[in-house]
């Protein structure tokens, strides 16, 4: 690799990599598979797929299909079931196997019919939430797999996060008798998930390696995080003869961004829109476009991180990169899968985005060659049980999502599949969001028997406050959370109240946050949680130091074992005796939970410590944020002896939870070798 200046802030040239030749032909496995070379790793999973379940891992453009194909053919395991995360995902292989030969039905909810041919089908495509509405509830398709099928196919399991793929883990272990192949681009501590498997299953799960095939390319970090000059260079983009891949983090990122081209720069059939909301014949016929290159730009979310075809593309664009590694190369694997060179740009449009891309060193280190997120599997976790005997409801916990509609038209929906434990935090009266091409502000309280969430524009709320927004203030609800019982960690329920929202100014402005709304909503969540009280966390610079502390913490988990950042959820609480005199008596704590309860026993959490320590002392506060967290108010790094001894008891008492769930090598006792 090389680096050389540019008027950007940085940019990177990567070499590419090839997957290894076998030497021997893929049809050897079936005349249905192409006539070409098979890679070492298609072999080598036929092989292993005979003695236990596999976990391949191998890069974009690696044949992975065509490796499980091979090795269902080696062993004869039909019918076969393909799960797959989206239904998008699902439909494209399923066509991809049609052209090969194979007799393949869609059962996902969508395709009527599939009961009356999936006993005589050698493939059924389907999702994971499709097997745990029948399992619960112990309908055709859960005897089918039970009864019929002989193996499943888990591909591109890095999609799920905890709490999923325990969720998942429970199918597998329900399924035990069944050979299972997982399936990744991309997957840091395979060893560790292979464990997970062989201890839900009792049987031997063998990690095999590939390399994929991606085309030498040119990473370019902007030194802008402005959408207006995200939208500038989009403009140039259509113009040229090549296909441009834009992802942005939120929905509504990038319909505002598409409906701007559209109505300002008068680009649309230039540019086209896909996510999972919109309904499927628009998902489809913006794949069509662009594949056919009669739109030369797609802005899009995650529902094109994962193998959908879209044909030849040679610059993916980064409004924000993933926080997991897995899914920054699931959008790289995009371009360059024909073979030509190919651009990625980076906008650091958020924290996680600017901290990663400051130096070209950190970012080559972090997503380049450093280790990508491990599967976070628990076998032990009480989501890992099987379907039938666990309360969880639904796969994706889509049963109890509030929806934010309009106050004056509840059948037009801003938002959906907003999580109850996010109101709270983020849906709660006065706080302020786009959809639409509109800032709008929620004007209520969630309807907790409609699951709906009142919203008018952020004009109609107030004018003054729709000024300010423009202006770049931010709404921030505040709110307290408690654990309950007297343990210090432990497995229990959280609640978060809600008290108001506020609007908060630039962090660079004197004025003093403005009140917008005041009330009460309260949500209680199952959760792990660990609670650190402490005397100091009553004045301004302890509590400051401890958020410090935590932002610290996180992204050292992020950075060294590939820990989502929005894993771990936490709160200070610091009564101040001039604000609620009834608090004054109530201890100061800082709380660390994880809802719902899925792995947090299982993080590494010493040398987190370690790294974490090291950031804090010498990373500004400012540097280290995390969404929806306030600005320190003081220079906390300063107050070095704080803030190490609030990670040194972070971690006896992650010590102690993990003794409660009876995990080996604890380290009570120990402190971290970093010379504290």
């Amino acid at each position: 690799m090389g680096v050389r200046s540019m008027e950007a802030r940085w940019e990177l040239e990567w070499e590419g990599e090839e997957p290894e030749g076998a030497g021997i032909p893929l049809s050897r496995f079936s005349k249905r598979l192409p006539d070409v070379e098979a890679y070492r790793h298609q072999v080598e999973t036929a092989e292993a797929f005979e003695n236990g379940h596999v976990l391949l891992t191998a890069g974009m453009g690696a044949g992975k299909t065509e490796a499980a194909l091979a090795a269902i053919e080696h062993e004869r395991t039909f019918p076969a079931v393909f799960v797959y995360p989206t239904k998008a995902l699902a439909r494209d292989q399923a066509e991809r196997m049609i052209r090969y030969g194979y007799d393949v039905v869609i059962a996902d909810g969508d395709h009527p019919g599939w009961r009356a041919r999936i006993q005589e089908a050698e493939i059924v495509v389907t999702n994971p939430q499709m097997i745990w509405i029948h399992a619960r509830r112990g309908l055709q398709f859960w005897e089918f797999l039970t009864d019929v099928a002989r193996c499943l196919v888990w591909d591109e399991v890095h999609f799920y996060g905890p709490r999923q793929v325990n969720l998942l883990l429970g199918i597998v272990r329900a399924l035990r008798d069944r050979r299972h192949l997982f399936m990744s681009g991309t997957v840091g501590h395979p060893d560790s998930f292979c464990g997970e498997v062989e201890r839900a299953t009792g049987e031997t799960c063998t990690h095999v390696r590939g390399r994929g095939k991606m085309a030498p390319r040119k990473f370019v970090v902007r030194n802008t995080a402005k959408m207006a000059d995200l939208l500038e260079d989009i403009t140039r983009y259509v113009r040229e003869d090549s296909k441009t891949l834009v992802f942005f983090r939120t929905r509504a990122q990038a319909e505002h961004a598409y409906q701007v081209l559209c109505r300002r720069y008068g680009l649309e059939g230039y540019v086209t829109l896909h996510h999972g909301a919109l309904p499927r014949d628009e998902r489809r016929r913006a794949e069509r476009e662009f594949k056919r290159g009669r739109a030369s730009v797609m802005i899009t979310v995650k529902t094109l991180e994962v193998g959908i075809d879209v044909g030849s593309v040679t610059r993916v664009v980064h409004y924000g990169i993933p926080d997991r590694v897995s899914d920054f190369w699931q959008r790289e694997g995009r371009a360059g899968r024909r073979g030509q060179e190919a651009e990625s740009v980076i906008y650091p449009a958020d924290p996680w985005t600017s901290f990663v891309t400051r130096t070209p060193r950190r970012f080559r280190e972090a997503y380049l060659e450093g280790k990508v997120e491990r599967i976070l599997a628990y076998a032990q976790s009480h989501l890992a049980a099987p379907p039938e005997s666990n309360p969880t409801e639904s796969f994706y916990g889509e049963k109890d999502a509030y929806r934010v509609v309009r106050e004056d038209n509840p059948r037009a929906v801003l938002r959906d599949q907003v999580d109850p434990e996010d109101v709270p935090r983020a849906w709660a009266p006065g706080c302020a969001f786009r959809a639409a091409g509109e800032i709008w502000v929620v004007s209520g309280p969630p309807d907790r028997e409609t699951l709906m969430i009142p919203a008018v524009p952020a004009e109609e709320y107030d004018p003054t406050v729709a000024q300010l927004i423009e202006e770049g203030w931010w709404t921030y609800p505040r709110i307290e959370v408690y654990a309950e019982g007297e343990e210090e960690c432990g497995i229990g329920y959280v609640e978060l109240r809600w008290t108001d929202t506020v609007l908060s100014p630039p962090p660079d402005e004197p004025e003093r946050p403005i009140l917008v709304e005041h009330g009460d909503i309260t949500i209680r969540v199952k959760a792990y949680y660990i609670r650190l009280e402490d005397p100091d966390l009553r004045r301004r610079v302890g509590a400051d130091s401890a958020e410090h502390a935590v932002h610290a913490l996180n992204y050292a988990l992020k950075l060294k074992h590939g820990v989502p950042l929005s894993l771990l959820n936490h709160y200070v609480h610091r009564p101040v005796e001039s604000l609620i005199p009834e608090e004054s008596d109530r201890e100061a704590f800082l709380l660390i939970y994880e809802s719902p309860p899925a792995v947090m026993p299982l993080l590494e959490w010493e040398s987190a410590v370690e790294e974490a320590i090291i950031l804090a002392r010498k990373e500004n506060p400012r540097n280290l944020r995390l969404p929806r967290c306030p600005w320190p108010k003081e220079d906390v790094v300063t107050f070095e002896s704080l803030i190490e001894r609030y990670l040194l008891g972070i971690l006896q008492l992650a010590e102690k939870l993990r003794e409660r769930e009876g995990l080996p090598d604890g380290v009570e006792g120990r402190q971290p070798k970093c010379g504290v």
